[in-house]
């Protein structure tokens, strides 16, 4: 995608990044009002659920994640979709989000955990308005630079591409299944008799997050 131009793309990325406008309804309004600006896949990357690690044995530590990480990670699609951060197959915020459990789960390969750290750092000082070398600074070991994760070649990169790429699938399939669900529930709500026929009960509001396994202790 390329770089927003126009009044329309600013003022939804400005109205997501006050928290106005998640990043579901972005993704709504932009099929509804700019059908042919996003792909179906972008706009089911938009809208799907956050992808999380599946802790062993229902530890639940991803019940444990901070709201800030998991509003971020949405707020990137945003910016990934509209090609304001073009680098980027999933931001740093969604990479700790699908780490974060893994990590307090059991120990990470050196590159996973070197990829953790780099995304921690940067969603870190995106929060703070500070840079990821005072992160590093603050552990007492040598920055991790973007080069490294998002340049073709780097030490991280085949690391970075592999997990975000599948996590990107991961949400595009999710989506795709609520918007099955969703319409097989209104097929048959529509071929009930009208004499049957009750309002439907509001559905429940889909979880957060989406637990699967990325076997990310498998690969060293």
């Amino acid at each position: 995608m390329k770089p927003p131009r126009d009044r329309f793309d600013e003022g939804l990325m400005m109205a997501a990044a006050l928290g106005l406008m998640p990043a579901s309804l972005v993704a709504a309004v932009t099929e509804a009002f700019e059908p042919d600006r996003l792909t179906l896949d972008e706009r089911r990357f938009l809208a799907g659920p956050l992808i999380v690690h599946d802790s062993y044995r229902g530890r639940g530590w991803s019940e444990t994640l901070p709201a800030w990480v998991k509003d971020m990670a949405m707020s990137e699609r945003i910016g990934i979709v509209f090609g304001v951060t073009p680098q980027y197959i999933v931001g740093p915020a969604e990479i700790v989000a699908v780490m974060y459990a893994a990590g307090m789960e059991g120990p990470l390969g050196r590159d996973h955990a070197d990829l953790y750290c780099w995304a921690t750092a940067t969603a870190v000082a995106k929060r703070d308005g500070t840079t990821p070398a005072a992160f590093f600074a603050n552990l007492g070991t040598k920055p991790i630079p973007d080069s490294d994760v998002l340049r073709r070649g780097g030490s991280l990169h085949e690391t970075y591409r592999y997990l975000a790429e599948d996590i990107r699938r991961r949400v595009i399939a999710a989506q795709a299944d609520r918007e099955r669900e969703g319409r097989r529930a209104a097929k048959a709500e529509a071929a009930k008799p009208k004499a049957e026929s009750t309002p439907a009960p509001k559905p429940a509001d889909p979880p957060p997050d989406y637990p699967v396994p990325l076997s990310l202790f498998d690969r060293r």
